[in-house]
């Protein structure tokens, strides 16, 4: 049976013994009452909280109850404070909720149900009343701080900061590969996996540092009295180092890492949002290195993001005034020397008359998602350009490079397969390039997709191999018709004879399998000989062509798409990044 213990202050008898009576005639629950009489010993008493409820009359005879409930909220604001008084009125009442009582009785009204209803009612109260300041101040699932309350936290932390002329870090951390967990084991296991982390990153940090999530599996830490930069390294590198061990997940193992973005603070202009920017973006730098690593943020990731926002607001203004432009790159078949096919390429040159080359711009459309009505753009205009060709007569291919993100794309194929009807180009002069790193992200819906466009009649290429996994099970797994060996690839394949038998083994095993060889980035003719006894199909590059305007592809059409051997311009070095896929050439 439940027991309640009850503190009466009042310092009337005759009222003390009603309503002890009252209460001594329950009996679920039970009520254990005992009393005070005065204004001090009532405080004293109150602030050992070892009672259950506070009954508090209006009027004592050494102070005022309505001061006694106010000041003894001041010092726990979880205590259920009922006050009692001899006459009933609305402005007492007002008075009495504001000062943080949980109801307000007159004992005119008094009985045995109304005071055992009002003493329930306002323990229950406060019980909800703690249960919505939890909530509004901690995350549920791990029982850290939440955005709020380290709002409240990093306020305290500015202010100290200045008075001891300090330092404050915040750190902001990411888990690696989570989202795998949730999609191979469930969200049931994400969270345990959550909790987990949180214990590792507070056993990792001092009592005094503040711990919050913030979402997903983010976690913010600020570190308080900074004295140095190496302190909040320490801190990241030993959060790196817990993290890094694996977790068992319902007997399954788990393999995480962590990248942490680190901002030191401590001035006055400084505020929460832009600390956690700041440290966004260093978390951003320190994922782009390779992750499981920690990176401060410096003046130059701020410039960059500002060069960023002012491409990415130019790519808006592109896609508004057709600003972007396509150039195209012959590919040439070995046997016959006559252009096979060429790779749409994109530029874009803005309203001032700058022309950005890809590597420039595409990484900021992919992040921004841009890069979908970009993608959708250069399939229309690439497609529209090659029927005006008549590459169809020809028997001309068109290549199109595909992002990661377009291939993420339910509708891809219905979108593409809608271009060729409305262009009314055949299907199987259309081909899509893909990078070999995206496609063994989601080798399933990879395949499905693909197998879509490839029913279809849609030719498919991996594009920059030897650049990534180049793993041989998805040359026999995925739909594709074509590789495509990278350039780096082929620019170290005649410094030693290793390097010489690997391309001739990947060109006879792709042979063996039905699949056609494009070498790219052929520069000279030592490499286009190489490639031509190891019978490549095709070759692109500089020795050949750079890629061209639709101007000057005139004049290869003029020469009936045809390079002759004894006529190969002198090599031409490119000026393009080595290691930048060849889309963004």
């Amino acid at each position: 049976m439940m027991e309640i213990s009850v503190l009466l202050v009042e310092d009337n008898e005759e009222d003390s013994f009603l309503i002890r009576k009252m209460l001594m005639g329950q009996n679920d629950p039970s009520y254990r009452v005992a009393r005070v009489t005065n204004y001090n010993d009532a405080i004293k008493l109150i602030s050992l909280a070892e009672h259950d409820v506070y009954l508090v009359d209006y009027k004592l005879t050494d102070g005022d109850g309505l001061q006694l409930i106010q000041q003894a909220i001041s010092q726990n604001s979880s205590l259920p404070m009922i006050l009692l008084t001899g006459f009933s009125s609305r402005e007492i009442d007002d008075q009495a909720i504001a000062k943080g009582a949980s109801d307000y009785i007159p004992k005119e009204e008094l009985s045995a149900s109304v005071l055992d209803r009002g003493i329930r009612h306002a323990i229950e109260r406060k019980a909800m009343e703690e249960k919505l300041l939890y909530l509004a101040n901690y995350d549920v699932l791990t029982g850290l701080a939440n955005r709020n309350l380290l709002q409240h936290y990093f306020d305290k932390s500015i202010s100290r900061a200045q008075r001891k002329n300090s330092g404050l870090a915040l750190l902001f951390i990411d888990l690696n590969r989570f989202k795998l967990v949730n999609d191979s084991l469930g969200h049931t296991m994400g969270d345990y996996l959550l909790v987990d982390a949180a214990k590792r990153i507070k056993q990792s940090i001092r009592k005094e540092d503040v711990l919050a999530r913030i979402g997903g599996d983010k976690f913010i830490l600020l570190i308080d009295d900074l004295q140095s930069s190496e302190q909040a390294s320490c801190t990241a590198s030993k959060i790196i180092e817990v993290m890094s061990i694996p977790y068992e997940l319902n007997g399954h193992t788990m393999h995480l890492s962590a990248s942490i973005g680190i901002a030191i603070g401590g001035r006055s202009e400084e505020n929460i949002e832009v600390l956690m920017k700041n440290a966004g973006i260093a978390l951003t730098k320190a994922k782009s290195n390779g992750r499981n690593q920690a990176c401060f943020f410096n003046d130059d990731m701020n410039n960059k993001l500002h060069k960023n926002l002012e491409i990415e607001k130019g790519l808006h203004h592109a896609l508004a005034n057709d600003q972007f432009q396509l150039v195209y790159q012959p590919q040439v078949n070995l046997a016959t020397f006559r252009m096979s096919g060429c790779e749409a390429l994109i530029r874009w040159k803005n309203s001032k008359g700058t022309l950005f080359q890809p590597v420039q711009f595409l990484p900021i459309a992919m992040d921004t998602g841009l890069i979908i009505p970009i993608g959708e753009w250069i399939i229309k205009q690439a497609l529209t350009q090659a029927k005006l060709w008549k590459f169809d007569q020809h028997q001309l291919k068109v290549c199109i490079n595909i992002a990661p993100q377009q291939l993420k794309m339910e509708y891809l194929p219905e979108f593409i397969l809608e271009q060729l009807d409305l262009c009314q180009f055949p299907p199987h002069l259309l081909e899509l390039e893909i990078t070999e790193d995206v496609l063994i992200e989601d080798l399933n819906h990879s395949r499905l997709i693909l197998s879509q466009l490839r029913n279809k009649g849609v030719s498919i290429a991996i594009d920059d191999f030897g650049t990534g996994y180049s793993s041989l099970s998805y040359l026999k797994d995925l739909p594709f018709d074509v590789l495509k060996v990278d350039k780096s690839f082929i620019m170290s394949m005649l410094d030693n004879n290793k390097n010489l038998a690997i391309t001739d083994a990947v060109i006879n095993l792709a042979h063996k399998l039905n699949i056609s060889v494009i070498a790219e980035g052929v520069e000279t003719l030592p490499q286009l000989d190489a490639l031509a006894t190891m019978k490549c199909d095709s070759v692109q590059g500089y020795l050949f062509s750079k890629p061209l305007s639709p101007q000057m592809m005139e004049d290869v059409f003029e020469n009936d798409f045809t390079f002759p051997h004894t006529m190969l311009p002198k090599p031409i070095v490119s000026t393009d990044i080595v290691n930048s896929s060849s889309w963004q050439q």
